[in-house]
């Protein structure tokens, strides 16, 4: 009897250890949180003073409730003057024209709280679906920035919005994405820069364009985070990534990374919950 009672409360010590590992894996990757900064530049045109910008970057078709609804709710109180995203949208190991729905759900909320701005990452690039998830977006009023820029006004006063679709996509033309960039920047005759981009790598070239503001994702954080190191892997940055999470800055430059929301390949986050992140703009 004594045998039977010590298996039972083994069993029942089992069940909710693996229950309670089972809720933190879920909160690890289910708890959004949001990074908020304040970016000061005396460059930034008067009527930009307290211009809110909200990034979103590799949703990878995750679900932040039911259609959507923890994830926009987080966005709405954010109160955004526009909305970036920042790539991946969708993953290309798991989609299909009747499965993206989460990020399709997504856009179609945002874009009823601010203006939206999406450049396409390496998922996008890889994508059979892609020109699918593109023409959708279009339609839902997303301002696709695959290589382009567009005046941002206030008041008879501009900023410039430039977006680059990544590397991936010039699989062939390595060199092809640094020079899109650099003639982008070139063409505008605003005095103040904001890239969006998919890669943080980069951060040295854009530094070197003479960007004000770069947003960027595809990190994932690290996506396992430890204390006083930060993220230990990310990919095309490798062991020990540099750029993974926040605000970093080179020169005039400042760059700002998303960990992002979704999961790819490694499928669970390690003290590295999903982000949004909010840029206010003030007039230094």
């Amino acid at each position: 009897m004594k045998k039977q009672t010590k298996r039972t409360i083994q069993m029942v010590s089992g069940a909710v250890a693996t229950a309670l590992l089972a809720r933190a894996a879920y909160r690890q990757n289910h708890q959004l949180d949001i990074s908020s900064f304040v970016y000061h530049n005396e460059k930034l045109p008067g009527s930009f003073h307290g211009f809110r910008i909200l990034q979103v970057s590799d949703l990878h078709n995750a679900r932040f409730g039911f259609h959507q609804k923890k994830l926009i709710k987080e966005i709405q109180l954010a109160s955004p003057d526009i909305i970036l995203i920042s790539g991946d949208l969708i993953d290309k190991r798991r989609c299909r024209k009747n499965n993206i729905q989460p990020a399709l759900r997504f856009v179609k909320e945002a874009v009823k709280i601010a203006p939206v701005y999406y450049v396409p990452g390496n998922h996008e690039a890889t994508s059979e679906i892609y020109p699918y998830l593109k023409e959708r977006l279009l339609a839902y009023g997303v301002e696709v920035l695959g290589n382009s820029m567009v005046e941002l006004s206030r008041n008879e006063e501009a900023i410039t919005l430039i977006g680059v679709k990544d590397p991936k996509f010039y699989i062939h033309e390595p060199q092809r994405f640094q020079h899109n960039l650099q003639t982008l920047k070139q063409m505008s005759d605003n005095q103040f820069h904001i890239l969006l981009s998919h890669r943080p790598e980069y951060f040295d070239f854009y530094a070197a364009c003479g960007f004000d503001i770069c947003f960027c994702g595809h990190a994932h954080g690290g996506q396992i985070r430890l204390p006083k190191i930060g993220g230990l892997y990310a990919p095309n940055q490798g062991i020990f990534p540099k750029y993974t999470n926040g605000r970093y800055v080179k020169g005039d430059t400042t760059m700002f990374v998303s960990r992002g929301l979704g999961n790819s390949k490694a499928p669970l986050r390690i003290h590295n919950h999903p982000q949004l992140v909010l840029v206010r703009l003030c007039k230094a």
